[in-house]
């Protein structure tokens, strides 16, 4: 899990990026409810834009349509 989670992290494009997802992941992992005012590093608006406003980059993406559709 530890390994997985590294490579994750390590996948963001700037050191903001990845302690940002650290966080949130460790809110993630710590809790049932996770709430973001409850992170110790972030405050809970720079979790909101970091899910909301950044542009992720995206693979072409399989939409359900035709013999490919996996659901």
């Amino acid at each position: 899990m530890q390994e997985l989670r590294s490579e994750v992290v390590e996948l963001m494009p700037s050191a903001h990026m990845q302690a940002t997802l650290q966080c949130l992941l460790a809110l993630l992992l710590a809790s049932r409810r996770p709430r973001p005012q409850h992170s110790q590093t972030k405050s809970a608006a720079a979790l909101s834009r970091f899910l909301n406003r950044y542009g992720w980059p995206r693979r072409q993406q399989n939409h359900g349509h035709g013999p490919d559709a996996d659901c």
